[in-house]
Order: C-alpha cells, then sequence, then structure tokens
C-alpha cells in the first residue's frame, strides 16, 4: 500500500460536501447571541398534526421532562430535588414561552441555553421541531389549533419524507 506524501490513505471530502442523509443536519445560525435573535426568522417546517404532537409529546417525556415537568410547569425531578437551578421563566404558560418564536426554541435546543445544554445529539432536527409543536400545545393549551393528518412526516434513518395522501 503506498502512502500519500501527507500520510493518508483516503483522501478529503471535497469542500461543501454533505454526506448522504445529512442535509437536514445543516444549520446556519452560529451559537451566539446574534445567533440567537437571528434565528427568530427560522420557520418550523413540522405541521401541528395530531401525529406530530403525538410524537413530539413522546420525545419530551424521553428528553424534556425531567426538568421541565410534564405540563411544563418546571417542576421535574431534576429541578424539584435541587440538582439543577431552575429555568429563568415560570413555566410554559408564561407570555414568554407563548410569544417566544419557534426558531429561537430550535436554536435553544441545537446549542443548549442557561443551564440547559445542547440536545442536537439527542433529537434530529425533525424531532426537535415536533418536540417545539408540543411545548407550543403546552404553551396554549386547548387554543392550539391541530390539522387533520393528512400529512404526516415519516423518519427512517437520517432522511426525513413529507408525505401527504
Amino acid at each position: 500500500m503506498q502512502f500519500s506524501t501527507t500520510g493518508m490513505t483516503m483522501r478529503l471530502p471535497v469542500t461543501g460536501t454533505i454526506a448522504r442523509g445529512q442535509l437536514d443536519f445543516i444549520y446556519t445560525y452560529p451559537d451566539s447571541p446574534d445567533g440567537y435573535e437571528a434565528s427568530a426568522a427560522n420557520i418550523n417546517p413540522i405541521t401541528k398534526t395530531e401525529f406530530n404532537l403525538a410524537e413530539g409529546e413522546r420525545l419530551y417525556n424521553i428528553y424534556c421532562w425531567s426538568c421541565h415537568g410534564k405540563g411544563g410547569k418546571n417542576d421535574g425531578p431534576v429541578i424539584v430535588e435541587g440538582l439543577f437551578a431552575k429555568p429563568p421563566f415560570e413555566n410554559y404558560q408564561t407570555d414568554y414561552i407563548k410569544t417566544l418564536s419557534e426558531g429561537k426554541i430550535f436554536h435553544a435546543i441545537t446549542y443548549g441555553k442557561n443551564m440547559m445544554g445542547s440536545h442536537a445529539h439527542m433529537l434530529n432536527p425533525t424531532e426537535r421541531w415536533q418536540v417545539i409543536n408540543y411545548v407550543k400545545k403546552l404553551s396554549l393549551g386547548a387554543s392550539t389549533s391541530i390539522q387533520s393528518d393528512s400529512s404526516a412526516v415519516v423518519a427512517t434513518d437520517s432522511s426525513k419524507v413529507k408525505m401527504t395522501k
């Protein structure tokens, strides 16, 4: 086997190459206060269908409830037992969360904010948006509009496909 002059046996991919199935993982807002503010323009591409809300709830109950509580009251066991500081907002039903843009929530889940660390390694972009749909449902209560399941997101491995019946 011959090595190149750099000692590498394989070439690096061309600059700008995106691995198959990884296009959804490109996020252009930087991890900075300016990036957080700019992320408000990021629009949630996942519709609030029964399927997506149920999936968001399932994921929330795995990754979020231990701090934020089942109803978004910031009363999960990690907070109640004093293992982490309480978030700087009382609960999801405050005006802060009700009016917080979904893009900023996505940014916070992606990079972390205050005491909350990044959840990007646990939730792919589609799953983050589904959790955001559920968080907004918790914040708005019964006034959340749900679309019929005429469309649903189906995730297989890293590829996301929006299906329309």
